[in-house]
């Protein structure tokens, strides 16, 4: 995790909303970050929790802010959830994440009234004074009418054992990797998760462990730049 002042950095301070990223133009279903904030203003911004947040089960880390935003981009329905969790009794420590997905499950219908009033995170990362990052996570899912014509860094499926069906493992359908900054391999920069389900398509996980809050206030963008540009030397698609 890394952490860094907040001064002399713009952010809108009106109710700004997080920009509506196409996920589906880059084969991506899924981008997320998070933020611990610190700043003395910042219980200020955030409105009491809605009743029906208080319905969560027991135990679950139940945010003091929730908001949604569903919109169509590159033929597919989007979804943006955003959250604000309490971390202080003073109301100047909050969680953040931002979580963007695909969502062609479900029609494009109104988000709930609770949920509607959105953009806070963005006016809280404007309002704090000390970022420290979270995490970013990126998934893909790559689809062709035929799987050679999908091809990993690793090659999946990678059969093993031959004909000794002794062998304890047949066939090997995922990975994890990690990539260093260096050879001295002390700061890591991003972990994968590669895997071929039977259906032949590749599915593809990155978190990003290097810094992006310098990206305020284009986060997401910055994000999805950086996170397909490191998908593309993982996964090569067939081109349309």
């Amino acid at each position: 995790m890394e952490s860094r002042n907040n001064k002399g950095v713009h952010v809108a301070s009106e109710t700004g909303h997080w920009p509506k990223l196409n996920l589906a133009r880059y084969q991506m279903t899924r981008l997320s970050f998070g933020a611990r904030l610190q700043g003395s203003k910042l219980g200020d911004l955030v409105p009491p929790p809605d009743d029906s947040l208080q319905l969560l089960p027991p135990g679950y880390d139940a945010p003091q802010y929730v908001g949604a935003r569903n919109y169509r981009r590159g033929k597919a329905n989007h979804l943006i959830v955003e959250n604000a969790f309490s971390r202080s009794d003073d109301g100047t420590v909050y969680d953040i994440d931002v979580d963007y997905r695909i969502d062609d499950e479900s029609p494009l219908s109104p988000v709930p009234p609770p949920f509607r009033h959105i953009g806070l995170t963005r006016q809280l990362l404007g309002a704090c004074n000390q970022i420290e990052q979270l995490g970013a996570l990126a998934e893909f899912r790559y689809e062709s009418d035929s799987a050679e014509e999908l091809v990993s860094i690793f090659p999946l499926p990678f059969s093993l054992g031959g004909s000794n069906y002794d062998f304890p493992i047949d066939e090997v359908v995922g990975i994890r990797a990690l990539k260093f900054s260096d050879d001295k391999r002390e700061q890591l920069l991003y972990r994968v998760q590669l895997d071929r389900p039977p259906d032949g398509s590749l599915d593809l996980k990155v978190w990003l462990h290097e810094s992006f809050i310098d990206a305020v206030p284009d986060i997401p963008e910055t994000l999805q730049n950086r996170f397909v540009a490191i998908a593309a030397r993982l996964v090569s698609v067939p081109k349309e």
